[in-house]
């Protein structure tokens, strides 16, 4: 990975266990973060070992995905923080490349959203159209 780009990573999950080795192993191969976050809403499987096994820090909370997101962004120090889908797979590191570019322009403010080379499960197919 060529970039120097300082970046947080943070997965809030729920019985995640199913995709999330996948998920993590993709992040470890294609995203340079300082850290991994966790949060996790008390999962009853496998997921708060296997966020461990690669590395994570695990924060818990019991009240939704938008508490779970400010948990996060509190536990961040980079200036940078990412959110990434526990069902999420990248595939390359291009579009990460290219999203550093445009939050490096000055004159780009805000959140972004790149079309990214990544591997949804079926379920999940069916909002890729909208």
């Amino acid at each position: 990975m060529k970039s120097t780009f300082e970046v947080d990573v943070a997965v809030c999950t729920y019985n995640s266990e199913r995709y999330l080795r996948e998920c993590l192993g993709s992040i470890k191969r294609f995203v340079p973060f300082k850290r991994l976050i966790i949060v996790d809403h008390y999962s009853i499987d496998k997921t708060v070992q296997i966020a461990k096994e690669y590395g994570a820090e695990v924060f818990y909370e019991d009240r939704g995905l938008g508490y779970a997101r400010q948990i996060a962004i509190e536990q961040s120090d980079s200036p940078f923080l990412l959110f990434v889908d526990s069902d999420v797979v990248f595939f390359d590191d291009k579009w990460f490349d290219e999203s550093v570019k445009i939050f490096l322009n000055e004159h780009n403010v805000g959140a972004i959203g790149i079309d990214t080379p990544v591997k949804l499960p079926e379920w999940r197919m069916k909002y890729v159209k909208y």
